[in-house]
């Protein structure tokens, strides 16, 4: 149990798969932001690419942050946590029903949509080693000891 919080708290898994989404992203973003800086300004080409990476650096930034209180044995996070992964299923849902309207020539946006299934099956087995009666004992020990510190 221990070793699965651990691996868990140095979001391996998880940060790997985002980084291979944002790999994937910036593959599929190159000829839209080419074919927007045609008919937009500049600025806003770029706002619109650096909002995305600060999206994706926050939501980096909140599955470590989980890791680390799931494995310091706070309870909120496992609820935080599986808040997260209904935003993330949310948000895959929108992404899919979405790609029916992609062109022929947009088509790519396929490897798109299959990285971020793997990242939300990455985060549903997460969220059920997360719920599991060995979870959850780990949970009430470790904050135990939090609660005598």
């Amino acid at each position: 149990m221990r070793r699965l919080f651990s691996t868990f708290a140095h979001g391996a898994p998880g940060v790997g798969l985002l980084l291979l989404r944002a790999a994937a992203a910036a593959a599929l973003i190159a000829p839209a932001v080419h074919r927007a800086a045609r008919s937009a300004s500049d600025a806003g080409v770029v706002g619109s690419v650096l909002s995305a990476i600060d999206g994706l650096l926050l939501a980096v930034g909140l599955w470590i942050w989980m890791a680390r209180m799931n494995g310091a044995g706070r309870k909120w996070a496992r609820i935080v946590a599986s808040v997260l992964f209904a935003i993330n299923t949310v948000d895959l849902l929108i992404t899919i029903s979405q790609a029916s309207a992609i062109t022929a020539a947009e088509a790519n946006a396929g490897v798109s949509i299959a990285v971020g299934v793997l990242v939300w099956l990455a985060g549903l087995g997460a969220i059920v080693l997360l719920w599991r009666g060995e979870s959850s004992q780990y949970m009430t020990a470790a904050s135990g000891k939090n609660a005598a510190a």
